[in-house]
Parts: structure tokens; C-alpha cells; sequence
């Protein structure tokens, strides 16, 4: 069943938002304990990490470590859950990576699922809601006449952000109705200057301009110049240095480190930078939401081009045999590129096609924008400029984007026919490379409380 998800600010005490932090500092720590007693077993002890074990191994950390017996278990076993989930999705899906540790203090939300009935209460005016969890504080947040009546929340997150904290509640419940769509299909053409461009089957085409966040980054700016004023000041005073870290990729990098604590004025400007960074992620997320859910509610068969953003925004600096060219423009197209949010674009259509009974249609990039719409031309001379396409065979001359979103939508369509007259057989091919398996030594897991007490010491 499709999940609705509510989200609220969410506000405690001084004291109680000191306790929030403390209480992600230990999960985060539970985190990479559990990351490393997953490591510690090989072979067929792999196969013993069900979640029946790993509540067991959870029940006797409890018992030994009095920190985390002051924490509901529901909050323990949610990080365990995390833990499985992304080992069964690196076992899924190779490229994805095992998950690896990193500093607790990155953990940034706790979790409740099938949280009790007494976690969560409403006040009698159903304005307040409560939320009441062993180990945590008593927070508030305002109800604003969404929270179903009769309908207890499956899961509830709490997650920190620079500018506030906030709460997710997630019901099982059937998304709203929508009535079915009057146009059949758009296509759609992300780009630089216009974040997308659409055109619909009666040939009517929209461009809508990327989110406008120039007063951001002039903030940012500031802040930024503000920030390596003080480290400057910090390097001359002897009081910082530059210490060389090794990354997962086995290079190595120079990372800025303060001796001891750091001037309040430079954790001030730190903190105002991501503040306003998230206030720019925040007004950009609400503007996705808004053009793909008006995408959603008109058109049945949305067919988007399946840009690969990784590929696109690689840097051309090449190496020191082989150096780049442009790199300073490549530079700031890549820049231009992942600030207009294109995945985020695509991850929200795919899910609301989903819930809403819409057709989500992903078309191959290649040659879209080469590609005459009218006579079926493909030519790179076709396109002279970025906004102006002119067909070398015909003569058709139109905007670039709106010749590229008329081909993704037809694209897409040949695609979705081709889909439903399928006449495969359902399956995969079996069998991989040859080769010998590795040999494994098979070995049982250490014990959790051994691997947190190996990996951080002293316990917080």
C-alpha cells in the first residue's frame, strides 16, 4: 500500500535539543559497531545475520553497555534495520557498494517503526502533538488538522537539519484520487538555462526557468570569503594546520583541522553558511514539487529523457600526461548542470506516476537533441548553437529544447508499444563470469559489545 508521509517542525527544550544531539552521537556510533560486527563474520556466517540474531546481539549490548539500556530498543533496532538494508542492497546491486563507517557525528535522524500508541498523543484540541519516546525528551509540534483521526503513524522519523529539526510521519493510506488526465502524453527535456522544457501531443510546449537562488549564492559567497578570512588568521597564529587524509579512492588530500577548539566567530559563520544552504535546498525541493505534480495531474505517459548526470558533469582537467582543455567552462557547466536538480526532477515523477496509476517513461539521451522531429534527420550540424536547432535535410528550424522533448515523447511512446507487445518470458539469465570462487575462511561474528568497545573508546 502506497505511504503518506506528514511533515512538522519540531521543537523541545534547550536542554532537550542538547539531548536530541546526544542521542545521535550514540546511534550514530551504534551504526558503525554494527557495520563492523557485520564484517567480523565470513563465509556462511553470513547467512546468520537475520534480524531474530541481530535483535539478540542488540538485547546483550543492552545488558553490558549502560548508555544504550537508557534507549527505547525500538530506537536501537531501527538502526539495525538500516544496517540490513543497505548490506541487502549491496548484495542486490553490486555497483551500489557495501556500506562502510563514517563519524557519528553525521548521523542526523533517529527512527520509530510500529511506534506504541503511548509514543505519539494529540492534545483534546487536536492542535499540539506529543511525542514521547524513552531516552529522548518531550517534543512538541503543531497538528495543523492533517493527522488522520483514526490512524496511528507505522513509522516516525526525527531528523536534524541546520535550520530546524523535523518530523515525518508515515501513514499507510491511499494517496488522493486524481481524475484521469485529458492529454495522453508529454515530453520532457531537462537543460541548463530552462531546468525543463515539455511539449504535449497537441504541440503545445512550455519552458519553465530553474528555481532563481542568485540571492543565495551572493549570501554564500560572503559567508564563504567570511569563513577563509578566520582560517586564514587561524593558519597565522599557529592555531590551525592542514593535515593529509587518504580517501576510500587511495589519494590523498589535504584537509583543514583546528588545533584545539574552534573560535566561536568561525563556528558562527559555519553555521550561518549551512543555514543558508539548506534554505536554498529547502526553496528548491518546493519547487520540484510543484511543476511535477502539475506534470503528474495532466498528462497520463510522462517520457523524460534518462540523462546520465554522473557522466555529464565529469571534470576535464585530465592528467598530467594528458591535460584537459576548457576546463574552467566545463567547470561551470558542471555546476550550472547539478544545480538544477535534475534527479531530483526525475525521482519525484517516477514515484507520483506510481502512485497516481501514470505511465513513467525513461528514453536513451542518445542523439534526442540531434535528431530532426520532423523528418527524422540525425546530424550533430543540425544543431549550430545551444537554443537554435536547424535540420541540414529539410530546413525545419525550431528551439533546440522543444525539438528534443517533441523526439523524447515520441520515443517514449514507441517504447511504451513496444513494452505491452512483449511477448518475453519473465526472468534473467543465469550464470556469471567462470572463474574459481574465492575461498572463504568461515568464521562466526565477534560480539557487539566487543566490536563498540574496540571501535570507540571511551563509550560516549
Amino acid at each position: 500500500m502506497p505511504a503518506t508521509s506528514l511533515q512538522y517542525k519540531l521543537t523541545t527544550t534547550r536542554t532537550g535539543y542538547r539531548q536530541l544531539d546526544q542521542a545521535l552521537l550514540d546511534m550514530g556510533y551504534l551504526q558503525n559497531a554494527l557495520i563492523r560486527h557485520r564484517r567480523s563474520a565470513t563465509g556462511c556466517h553470513k547467512g546468520q545475520f537475520s534480524l531474530k540474531l541481530q535483535n539478540a546481539a542488540l538485547t546483550e549490548l543492552r545488558q553490558d553497555e549502560p548508555v544504550y539500556d537508557n534507549y527505547s530498543r525500538r530506537l536501537m533496532v531501527s538502526v539495525a534495520k538500516r544496517v540490513n538494508l543497505a548490506y541487502a542492497k549491496a548484495f542486490r546491486e553490486p555497483m551500489a557498494g557495501f556500506p562502510h563507517t563514517s563519524s557519528p557525528y553525521r548521523f542526523s535522524t533517529l527512527e520509530i517503526s510500529e511506534p506504541a500508541v503511548c509514543h505519539l498523543k494529540v492534545s483534546d484540541d487536536g492542535e499540539t502533538g506529543l511525542i514521547h519516546v524513552k531516552g529522548l525528551p518531550l517534543m512538541k509540534f503543531g497538528t495543523d488538522g492533517r493527522l488522520p483521526d483514526d490512524q496511528q503513524p507505522k513509522v516516525f522519523r526525527i531528523t536534524r537539519s541546520p535550520r530546524r529539526w523535523l518530523l515525518t510521519l508515515v501513514f499507510d493510506q491511499e494517496p488522493t484520487e486524481w481524475p484521469q488526465p485529458q492529454l495522453h502524453s508529454v515530453g520532457i527535456d531537462p537543460g541548463v538555462k530552462q531546468v525543463i522544457t515539455t511539449i504535449d501531443e497537441t504541440g503545445e510546449f512550455l519552458q519553465i526557468p530553474g528555481f532563481d537562488d542568485s540571492e543565495y549564492r551572493k549570501v554564500r559567497r560572503r559567508l564563504m570569503r567570511k569563513a577563509q578570512r578566520q582560517r586564514d588568521s587561524g593558519l597565522k597564529d599557529g592555531r590551525a594546520r592542514f593535515v593529509s587524509h587518504r580517501l576510500h579512492s587511495g589519494r590523498t588530500k589535504s584537509r583543514f583541522r583546528w588545533e584545539g577548539t574552534p573560535s566561536s566567530n568561525y563556528l558562527k559563520t559555519i553555521s550561518q553558511l549551512r543555514r543558508v544552504e539548506q534554505k536554498r535546498a529547502d526553496g528548491r525541493r518546493g519547487f520540484q514539487h510543484r511543476i511535477t505534480t502539475q506534470l503528474v495531474r495532466d498528462y497520463q505517459r510522462v517520457c523524460i529523457e534518462n540523462s546520465k548526470i554522473h557522466n555529464m558533469t565529469r571534470s576535464a582537467r585530465g592528467s598530467v600526461e594528458e591535460p584537459g582543455t576548457r576546463v574552467k567552462q566545463k567547470s561551470g557547466l558542471n555546476r550550472s548542470i547539478l544545480s538544477q536538480g535534475w534527479y531530483g526532477i526525475r525521482a519525484k515523477l517516477e514515484y507520483k506516476c506510481q502512485w497516481h496509476g501514470r505511465n513513467f517513461i525513461a528514453v536513451p539521451a542518445k542523439d534526442t537533441s540531434r535528431t530532426c522531429s520532423k523528418c527524422g534527420y540525425t546530424d550533430p550540424a543540425n544543431r549550430p548553437s545551444q537554443a537554435v536547432f536547424n535540420c541540414q535535410e529539410c530546413g525545419f528550424a525550431t528551439n533546440a529544447d522543444v525539438n528534443a522533448a517533441e523526439n523524447i515523447r515520441r520515443q517514449g511512446l514507441t517504447l511504451a508499444r513496444a513494452e505491452n507487445s512483449s511477448t518475453e518470458l519473465p526472468g534473467r539469465a543465469a550464470g556469471g563470469p567462470k572463474g574459481q570462487q574465492a575461498q572463504w575462511k568461515e568464521q562466526g561474528p565477534e560480539p557487539l559489545n566487543h566490536v563498540l568497545r574496540c571501535t570507540h573508546e571511551p563509550l560516549p
